[in-house]
């Protein structure tokens, strides 16, 4: 059954628009044109159909303005409605914990690489913001080359990012994501604020990638001996050759060059 309400006439609730339209009832076997329910939701009403497991058919057409009031008549008025966004959060993963996934690794073999995966993540973040700081602050003879340069190496490090926090996700776990995380865990030196000369900022960042490069080597063997092939290929893929190659590239500019870190 098909209950239409009469198009011409507006009413104060869904009930008193229901209760105005008994006796108007159109067969469910009839044809019903679309276009009549185009129509009323164009002047503003809504289709309200019942649940599909229900062995009521009626489908209900009323305004919009009906179903606000509804739902404001259930409120309780004792208690004002307070705004998502002001609510206590509700974790639904804690951090550390590890949620099961078929991936035929035993739980220890995930949660080892898990947090693996979370140090070398807040490594990796502070690397990628180190060629960030120094895309903003090069100055010099090679302005041009390296601020360019810096700024492709980030891009590089920020792809990274997102494939070991995902692996890390992959594996049922929880990555670190915001800033204070990253400071707590990395174990690469905090550059200082001040501006450096090109020759400190390379030299910082050949140092980032030597630490960054120790870990990854280490977790990549730690992977295999547990049967993470998954981990190991991403780690020797991504990570390894990655961060050789702009160690290549960064380590160029210093031929010749005294560099030092006061």
């Amino acid at each position: 059954m098909l209950l239409a309400t009469n198009f011409d006439k507006s009413f104060d609730t869904v009930s008193d628009c229901a209760r105005e339209s008994q006796g108007q009832h159109i067969d469910g076997s009839q044809a019903i044109q679309r276009w009549e329910i185009e129509r009323w939701e164009n002047e503003g009403g809504v289709a309200l159909a019942p649940p599909e497991n229900t062995t009521n058919h009626n489908t209900v057409l009323c305004r919009f303005s009906d179903i606000l009031t509804i739902m404001n008549e259930t409120e309780d008025d004792s208690s004002p409605a307070t705004a998502i966004m002001t609510r206590d959060a509700r974790a639904i993963q804690a951090y550390g914990h590890l949620i099961p996934m078929p991936l035929a690794l035993c739980e220890s073999a995930r949660q080892q690489s898990v947090d693996n995966l979370n140090q070398l993540l807040a490594d990796t973040m502070t690397l990628r913001d180190m060629y960030k700081k120094h895309h903003w602050q090069v100055l010099g003879p090679m302005f041009y080359q390296l601020h360019l340069l810096f700024d492709k190496h980030y891009a590089s490090q920020a792809e990274l990012v997102d494939t070991i926090a995902e692996r890390i996700m992959v594996l049922g776990g929880v990555s670190i994501a915001m800033a204070q995380d990253v400071a707590d865990n990395t174990t690469i030196p905090q550059p200082p604020k001040d501006r450096e000369c090109p020759e400190s900022q390379l030299t910082r960042l050949l140092q980032a990638h030597e630490i960054t490069l120790q870990a990854a080597r280490s977790m990549a063997r730690q992977a295999i001996e547990m049967g993470d092939d998954g981990t190991d290929d991403m780690l020797v893929s991504d990570v390894i050759r990655g961060n050789e190659l702009q160690v290549w590239f960064v380590s160029q500019h210093l031929v010749g060059a005294h560099a030092h870190i006061e």
